[in-house]
């Protein structure tokens, strides 16, 4: 038998054990928590995995179903998108074969849908076209239909109930499991902040604001960092931030349900509808015009590119209250995050509201087997007195609460 499997089954033998002792520790503790979500929760809550994104979208447009939302566009201009974004990605990987590239062995060789990006913001950066026959226009528009994939694969199932309709993701059990078990947390939830790098809607649906009515959101009192706007068609209500938050949920890179305006930087959001598809609407209408009459709306999300910035106001705003929480939190829980060297904004932001904190924090990280250079990156990080290295993952903790 192989190290690495030896490796697997001692962790199967082990980690249920460990977990449940962490999480009685974590209960145990006073003190205000604040939980980080990776990409690797979100895998656990129903969403896909970044090394998912790619192979997804290749399927879609070897099908061509990508681009069908019947909402928005006419077929004819979303086969126009389909044919450009194939020409984008044949061009920036010359190796691949978008009809056979879907054997088992072929998508552990796929790059991942980050390097595209990189290599697309890169170009817009320098001026210097990677595509033949590209405009910088065509170019910035390959990037956008590229983000438009990333949010369909994200926010919707793979296959549609019926043409041009496909359902939104839902919230695995184990998701409403475990945000119950923060809510448990410390008495209530006013003293838990989640903080997440994801897109996805897996936090909102687990505490049902979908079903929530703009009264009911109000009275809930979330604090999503910012003020922002239902998004409606006939009124212009603002959402303030709370003064006493009931909730926190900081999302660090945005989210697939914002709409931005460009004019007056306001974020629409609807719980209920998941409107973030008319950002990639050709025709100018109610559902992407702000109440300032700018248009069109944009998504706000910031794209897997290693040379991502982060510029708007909004998210400003939140990677502040982001730092205010770590700094104020006693406890950290950071689950299905690999801490990567490239990620500086997110390990910075750890370094500060470690660095400028008072009194000392307990660190609980939650991965998902046993990556040693993870494991390392982590205790060059943190001091080993003060953090506990689980290896099981957050479907092993989850299940060792119930």
């Amino acid at each position: 038998m192989k190290v690495a499997e030896l490796e697997e089954m001692a962790v199967k033998l082990t980690a249920p054990n460990q977990c449940k002792m962490a999480a009685k520790k974590i209960a145990n503790r006073k003190g205000k928590v604040a939980v980080f979500l990776g990409a690797g929760a979100s895998k656990v809550f129903g969403w896909p995995l970044t090394s998912e994104l790619l192979p997804s979208i290749l399927l879609g447009l070897k099908a061509n179903d990508l681009f069908e939302d019947d909402r928005i566009n006419t077929s004819k201009e979303n086969d126009a998108d389909r044919q450009l974004l194939r020409r984008a990605i044949a061009a920036l990987c010359p190796g691949l074969n978008i009809r056979n590239c879907f054997s088992q062995n072929y998508k552990v060789q796929l790059p991942l849908v980050t390097s595209l990006l990189t290599m697309i913001d890169f170009s817009l950066i320098t001026g210097n076209s990677v595509i033949s026959g590209f405009t910088s226009e065509d170019t910035r528009h390959a990037r956008l239909l590229l983000e438009r994939a990333i949010y369909e694969i994200v926010e919707h199932e793979i296959d549609a109930l019926e043409p041009g309709y496909w359902p939104p993701r839902e919230p695995t059990k184990l998701t409403f499991a475990f945000f119950k078990w923060l809510d448990s947390l410390r008495g209530n939830s006013k003293n838990v902040g989640v903080i997440t790098s994801n897109y996805d809607l897996a936090v909102e649906q687990a505490w049902k604001f979908d079903r929530y009515s703009r009264d009911r959101i109000e009275e809930s009192a979330i604090d999503l960092g910012f003020p922002w706007l239902w998004a409606s068609n006939s009124t212009e209500k603002i959402i303030s931030r709370p003064a006493d938050p009931k909730r926190r949920l900081y999302k660090l890179h945005g989210s697939t349900n914002w709409l931005r305006c460009g004019l007056c930087d306001r974020i629409h959001i609807n719980p209920k509808v998941d409107v973030a598809i008319y950002a990639f609407q050709r025709a100018v209408d109610d559902n992407n015009v702000c109440h300032c009459n700018h248009s069109k709306l944009e998504m706000q999300i910031v794209s897997p590119s290693f040379v991502r910035e982060v510029r708007s106001p909004n998210l400003n705003s939140i990677w502040q209250s982001s730092l205010d929480w770590l700094r104020a939190a006693d406890d950290w829980i950071i689950i299905g995050y690999s801490f990567p060297d490239e990620d500086i904004n997110i390990r910075s932001l750890f370094a500060r509201a470690f660095s400028s904190r008072k009194t000392k924090i307990n660190i609980t990280t939650i991965q998902h087997g046993t990556n040693e250079q993870t494991k390392m990156r982590y205790e060059a990080f943190f001091p080993a007195e003060r953090l506990t290295y689980l290896t099981g993952g957050l479907e092993t903790f989850i299940k060792s609460l119930i």
